[in-house]
């Protein structure tokens, strides 16, 4: 498979919904300091270049020179839609939840323009490498805060790819958000990205100088966000070694890499659920110390209370569900009320209705995706690098953030439905 085999024929122009889902798609990363803050929501670039992508493509079905793609994906995005409409009638805030819930709409459109615009394995080769642009303007600018900050560059109002520490000792280390508003994100992010580069370099999508700039820049970046989803990665790692080597010799190998992933995982797991606590003020020695749950466990507790007193419909959409207070090591009190946890933040906000709707999507995007290989056929390969990019950035890092109403992973379900459907040809359309 070559790099010009997708590429677009002289007659096969794109459409201008087109080109502007592919910019926004670019700018999926750009959140500082080109937000805008819109009554409690946050307003990047990207969303602006939505609306007027959505705009667009509605204007290319109306002169019938687009269709909508239909599909069984309507119905679980339809059921958690109901729900969510559901949860804000029964809101505790019915404005504010209303208002977060135009949010909500905006993230499935995300997932069903998506969906309709990627109907060709030219057209996913398109949006991966405007992903990939993405990515090399995020590690860009994650990698010159990290050179910054050592050049002494510390001032978060100047180097604005610095995140506060958090609940990590404060150091002679940057911990990196890059273009983003929080480390988690742009974790998450990287997360997909990565699977997305290997998807592109397996299929020769880009040259191969690309990804040697890319994939060392993705991890570096990585690293410094200094989150839980570092964990995500390695298991990425080890699974894309897994099925690599089950096609050839080194089968050993990648039975080692899979598992020496999946402990990393669990690793960064149980660092995110407990740690390590002295009563003295002084620094006791770590055989000294207890366990005690994290302030992320104790989110995941009230998260999970907030359920039980509304089994229902939830709190309501946008509303906090969690109560968890502690102390930074750098001496500030913070009190979380994100549940730090997707599935227990559906649960707090739409009660049970919604976590089952929101099951269901992810059950209908899992069923049509399997088994797990890497073949000559580049279907086969799609399926599996995309599928990976969920189990790590959605499946995994989930159990430790809040990601449902990540723009990127809602790009990234858009895409996994179409790879579920297949594609029509080779061509645009």
């Amino acid at each position: 498979m070559t790099l010009d085999t997708y590429q677009v024929s002289p007659g096969d122009r794109l459409r201008p919904d087109e080109w502007l889902y592919l910019g926004m798609v670019c700018l999926l990363p750009v959140v500082e300091p080109l937000n805008i803050k819109l009554s409690g929501l946050v307003v990047q670039p990207a969303d602006i270049i939505f609306v007027g992508a959505a705009l667009m493509w509605v204007v290319a079905l109306a002169g019938k020179r687009a269709k909508i793609r239909w599909s069984w994906f309507y119905l679980p995005l339809a059921l958690y839609l109901g729900a969510l409409v559901v949860s804000t009638l029964a809101s505790e805030n019915l404005r504010f939840s209303a208002l977060k819930l135009l949010g909500e709409i905006y993230l499935l459109g995300l997932a069903v323009l998506t969906f309709n615009l990627v109907t060709s394995m030219a057209a996913l080769r398109r949006v991966a490498a405007a992903w990939s642009t993405g990515t090399a303007i995020t590690v860009i600018a994650g990698v010159l805060g990290i050179l910054l900050f050592y050049a002494g560059v510390r001032d978060r109002s100047i180097n604005i790819a610095l995140h506060g520490y958090g609940s990590l000792p404060p150091g002679n280390y940057p911990r990196i958000d890059a273009l983003f508003l929080y480390a988690a994100m742009l974790c998450n992010y990287l997360s997909v990205s990565f699977m997305i580069a290997v998807l592109m370099r397996s299929l020769g999508w880009r040259r191969s100088y690309w990804f040697r700039l890319l994939l060392p820049g993705i991890w570096i970046t990585a690293f410094f966000t200094l989150t839980p989803g570092l964990g995500g990665l390695a298991l990425s790692a080890g699974l894309w070694a897994w099925l690599r080597s089950k096609e050839t010799a080194h089968r050993r190998a990648g039975q080692l890499a899979l598992i020496g992933g999946c402990a990393i995982a669990l690793a960064f797991f149980i660092s995110a659920a407990v740690k390590l606590f002295s009563t003295d003020r002084q620094l006791a020695p770590v055989a000294e110390r207890r366990l005690m749950a994290s302030h992320r466990a104790n989110a995941w507790r009230t998260a999970y209370e907030t359920f039980i007193k509304h089994p229902l419909s939830g709190r309501g959409v946008g509303m906090d569900v969690a109560a968890s207070f502690y102390v930074t090591p750098s001496g500030h009190a913070e009190l979380l009320t994100d549940a730090h946890n997707t599935w227990l933040s559906i649960a707090g906000q739409t009660g049970f209705i919604g976590l089952l709707a929101f099951t269901s999507l992810v059950l209908y995007l899992l069923k049509g995706l399997g088994p797990l290989r890497i073949s000559g056929q580049p279907g086969a390969t799609i399926k599996t690098c995309l599928t990976i990019a969920f189990i790590d950035a959605f499946l995994y890092q989930s159990l430790t953030g809040s990601f449902e109403d990540m723009r990127h992973i809602w790009v990234l379900i858009g895409m996994l439905a179409a790879a579920r459907e297949g594609f029509d040809k080779l061509g645009n359309n």
